[in-house]
C-alpha cells in the first residue's frame, strides 16, 4: 500500500466519523430529545410536569443510593446536571452559581457553620460564585449596551 493511499483511507475515515457523529446531533438539550413527541415542541405545562418527574425520580434515586446525603446535596447534584445540559453559557453559569450557593449553604448548615472540613470547598465554591456572577454581570451589561444602541 502506498503512503498517499493510507493518508486517503485516513482522511475518508474521518468524515465518514464526522458524519455519523453529526447525525446524532439533535441541538441543545430539550425535554422533546427524551420524550416521544413526534416533532411538536411540549407545551410548558408538559414541559414542567417532566421536569417534576425527573426530579422527583432522581432525589428517590440519590436517596435510596447515598442516605447520608442531605436534600440540598441532591439539588445541587440535580443543579448540575441542569447546568451541564444548557448549551447557553450564561444559563451554565446562573445554574452553576447556584449549584455553588447550595452546595456552600448545604455544608455550612448540616455542620453548624464551623466545619473545618467543609472550609476549602466552601472557599473554593465562594470563588466560583464570585467569577461566574461577575461574567453574568459583564454579560448583562454587554446585553444592555447593545440594547441601547440601537
Amino acid at each position: 500500500m502506498l503512503e498517499g493511499d493510507s493518508i486517503y483511507e485516513k482522511e475518508e475515515n474521518k468524515k465518514k466519523l464526522i458524519r455519523a457523529l453529526t447525525s446524532l446531533d439533535q441541538g441543545d438539550f430539550r425535554w422533546e430529545l427524551i420524550t416521544r413527541t413526534k416533532g411538536r415542541r411540549l407545551k410548558l405545562w408538559e414541559k414542567a410536569v417532566l421536569s417534576g418527574l425527573f426530579i422527583g425520580i432522581a432525589i428517590a434515586v440519590q436517596e435510596i443510593l447515598s442516605p447520608r446525603q442531605t436534600i440540598a446535596e441532591h439539588l445541587a447534584y440535580l443543579a448540575t446536571f441542569f447546568a451541564f445540559s444548557i448549551g447557553e453559557p450564561i444559563g451554565y453559569r446562573s445554574i452553576a452559581i447556584a449549584t455553588s450557593a447550595i452546595d456552600v449553604a448545604s455544608n455550612d448548615i448540616n455542620n453548624g457553620f464551623v466545619a473545618v472540613d467543609d472550609a476549602i470547598p466552601d472557599v473554593y465554591n465562594v470563588i466560583f460564585i464570585l467569577v461566574n456572577s461577575y461574567y453574568v454581570m459583564r454579560y448583562t451589561l454587554n446585553k444592555i449596551n447593545a440594547i441601547r444602541s440601537i
